[in-house]
């Protein structure tokens, strides 16, 4: 009996023994995950805010990581393997001879993306919950002459003529419409137009040549003067060679009674900011601002209040930042007299600003928009949305006000309800389609400096939205609104939505917001 309990205690005392090292050996093994994970944060701060600002893994979940943007992110640091990674081909422009980092390096990076990134994306966290369908707009079909399917790549108002002009990008169409959506005129053209200038006797239309990414020159700039009636035989190209402009604005920068051109030429690997001189001649001379790609959308104004207009540009594609470009008013416009304002994250999908003085302290503000997924993380992000940054008077910004919307890429500000302040619409290309489809559109009503109440629209749900313009449609007294849409196959597949057939069928291409306030 006593050596059968001695026999037990000593069988214990081994099993203990054991339990202690293998606990050991256990935790010397977490203790070196734990440090290689470490030391592969430390490495991606080092190598991937070499193009752009920081990433943090939270801001996509691991299968992303894995699957889409590690592999990418890998070949343009020059890594070719790994054993959990499948490469893409890359384009040849980012295509390294030699790699920046050892494989080992490497290895650690992506342990760190990996470990530290969510399995799914958290939801989004809204201050308020958005009421539907707001009494103050009635909201009905605009024109029946555009097809559901349509790209709607640009809206354009002419309050002069009372004409709305649309782009379809599905059939490179440019449509001039009267008041009830009716056809007025129609203009097929190489590509579809993404901006335009209204002359008053004349317009200008901005043509990317090509409307997917690519790195082809074969943007234009073409100028019809003396009438708003299409003339196809009257229409010049006035600015050539250009890598898929999608912003232009003309405007006397250089102060010599001369209006010139600054275009965002967004490209896709090889892009630029340009400005455009205006010369004696009538032609216009080519002055690069930045040789960067994915300037998108940008707005003139006097930041320094020394009476020359600066111009203040959002940049996508990568390096995702707000930048103001000082004039020294005589057009001369450069990277060494600029200020980076915001940056974010190569994931955010930067689409729009705006200037307006939200808080009435006579400095202007600015509204960023950001809901981009056409890119390799085709996920709902709950950082999308709408964004207001306070200018402090110095041209410091810091953000005052953020609403998540899904696939934000365009608003409009205005005070819509007449009551002094500034209200906001905003269209998103990539709503929740399966919870709430009714927010690819949102109103935001000023209720004071930085609140407001949102409502989205029921007659959303239909399609995915894109592009905003504004104007006293049903001449009543009040502003209006109009909406486009960007209706993409792909849209519907990545949002998961069942009945695609439906959709089309009821869908509409342009939403008329007629104000009821009058």
């Amino acid at each position: 009996m006593f050596l059968t309990h001695l026999f037990f205690i000593y069988r214990r005392l081994l099993f203990i023994f054991f339990a202690i090292l293998i606990i050991g050996c256990n935790s010397k093994r977490n203790r070196i995950d734990d440090d290689i994970i470490h030391e592969g944060g430390e490495l991606a701060q080092i190598h991937c805010t070499s193009c752009h600002v920081f990433t943090p893994p939270t801001l996509l979940d691991k299968d992303t990581w894995q699957l889409n943007v590690l592999p990418r992110m890998g070949r343009r640091l020059g890594m070719d393997h790994h054993s959990i990674l499948r490469y893409p081909n890359i384009s040849p422009i980012w295509q390294l001879n030699e790699p920046v980092m050892e494989q080992e390096e490497w290895e650690k990076i992506v342990a760190y993306f990996i470990e530290r990134s969510p399995q799914k994306m958290p939801q989004a966290i809204l201050p308020t919950e958005p009421k539907v369908d707001p009494p103050m707009f009635k909201v009905s079909n605009f024109t029946d002459s555009l097809s559901g399917s349509s790209i709607i790549t640009m809206l354009k108002y002419d309050s002069t003529s009372k004409k709305v002009f649309a782009a379809d990008g599905m059939t490179n169409t440019l449509y001039k419409l009267d008041l009830n959506g009716n056809v007025d005129q129609k203009l097929v053209l190489d590509s579809p137009p993404t901006d335009m200038v209204l002359l008053g006797n004349g317009f200008d239309i901005t043509l990317p040549g090509i409307l997917h990414p690519n790195n082809e020159n074969k943007g234009t700039v073409l100028r019809q003067q003396g009438s708003m009636q299409f003339n196809p035989g009257s229409i010049e190209v006035i600015l050539d060679s250009l890598y898929r402009p999608v912003r232009s604005i003309y405007k006397d920068f250089s102060g010599d009674g001369q209006s010139d051109y600054i275009v965002c030429e967004y490209g896709n690997d090889i892009g630029r900011l340009t400005f455009y001189r205006a010369t004696p001649s009538g032609k216009f001379s080519r002055e690069v601002i930045e040789e960067i790609p994915g300037s998108i959308s940008m707005e003139p104004y006097d930041f320094n209040k020394d009476g020359h207009d600066d111009v203040v540009v959002l940049f996508a594609q990568g390096d995702e930042r707000i930048v103001i470009y000082y004039n020294d008013g005589l057009g001369n416009f450069s990277a060494d007299n600029a200020k980076i304002v915001a940056r974010y994250p190569a994931v955010y999908g930067s689409m729009f600003i705006d200037l307006e003085d939200f808080n009435n302290d006579g400095h202007m503000d600015i509204l960023y928009v950001c809901g981009d997924n056409f890119d390799y993380s085709m996920i709902l992000k709950p950082y999308h949305g709408i964004r207001i940054l306070e200018n402090d008077g110095s041209d410091s910004f810091i953000q005052k006000y953020f609403f998540s919307v899904y696939g934000a890429a365009k608003a409009e500000v205005n005070d819509f309800d007449g009551d002094g302040d500034l209200d906001m619409m905003v269209a998103a290309n990539f709503a929740d389609m399966n919870n709430n489809p009714e927010r690819g559109i949102m109103y935001f009503e000023c209720t004071g400096i930085y609140n407001y109440t949102p409502y989205s629209f029921s007659a959303a749900s239909d399609n995915q939205w894109n592009t905003i313009t504004t104007g006293d449609f049903d001449m009543d007294g009040d502003l209006d609104i109009l909406v486009g849409a960007m209706y993409l196959q792909n849209v519907l597949t990545i949002q998961k939505v069942n009945n695609a057939e439906d959709i089309e069928k009821k869908r509409a291409s342009i939403l008329l917001f007629e104000n009821t306030l009058k």
